[in-house]
């Protein structure tokens, strides 16, 4: 489902691929004996009811993720649920074990263990960065590559700008019209922007170095034209001595000789 939300199939076909799925898992937990592969497939459907549940909380009417694009967020939530009842329900009361080989079983479970970095090295692969894919996942209709930077040493008192890219992968346009900064040293400038649907921008943020020496960091909460989750953009800079403070440094410590 996650890759069919990549090319946004129709919703009639992500209804039949989610149906494929949920008696896919219904076949695995009714007559394969292992306890452990169960729990890994009612874990999968409790896990996308869960960022079902996060997109419904965040104000959105339509799914941008699980390939669901075009389904409404609550359609889609129940019928999830029901696959997990469903599925509990199947291992319960109603289980014909194969004559599977343990050996054959226990290779299957062995293998569970290279799912999660095999789903890491997709991410990273497909999408850029993991942070990329967790906003895939979350249902944010931006992906950003990177959330926060390092812009390395600066000087006191220097103005650094910086871009970071943005691409809307829902499927209308959305706007953004400002930005909440922690610090008024940190500006979002090209504001507002806006995106159309697939398209994807830079945008520029300028970071105003601080007098004292030292690690600084400041971030900026972009705002939307419409619902939609919380994206957060960071940069941190060291700030190296500067001369005056090298020089009240030698002074101190002429004077503490």
């Amino acid at each position: 489902m996650l890759i069919a939300g990549q090319w946004i199939l129709p919703p009639a076909v992500v209804v039949t691929l989610g149906l494929f799925e949920c008696v896919l898992g219904w076949l695995v937990i009714a007559f394969i004996p292992s306890r452990r592969l169960s729990i890994v497939v009612v874990s999968v459907f409790v896990l996308f009811v869960g960022v079902l549940a996060l997109q419904a909380n965040a104000g959105l009417q339509r799914c941008s993720c699980l390939g669901s694009s075009g389904l409404p967020v609550n359609t889609v939530l129940v019928f999830d649920v029901f696959a997990v009842c469903s599925c509990m329900w199947l291992r319960e009361h109603w289980c014909q074990p194969l004559r599977i080989s343990s050996d054959m079983v226990a290779d299957l479970i062995g293998g569970i263990k290279f799912a999660v970095p095999a789903a890491l090295v997709a991410a990273l692969g497909w999408f850029g960065s993991l942070e990329a894919a967790s906003d895939f996942i979350a249902g944010s209709p931006l992906r950003v590559n990177s959330r926060e930077q390092f812009l390395g040493q600066v000087e006191p008192n220097t103005e650094i700008v910086t871009t970071f890219s943005l691409r809307n992968t829902a499927a209308e346009s959305i706007r953004i019209l400002g930005a909440k900064s922690s610090c008024r040293c940190f500006a979002v400038k090209d504001l507002p922007l806006e995106l159309a649907a697939g398209e994807e921008k830079q945008i520029r943020i300028s970071l105003y170095s601080q007098s004292d020496a030292g690690s600084q960091r400041e971030s900026a909460m972009l705002i939307f034209s419409r619902s939609a989750p919380r994206i957060v953009l960071g940069a941190t800079v060291l700030v190296h001595p500067g001369r005056d403070q090298q020089d009240a440094k030698l002074k101190r410590e002429k004077s503490g000789d």
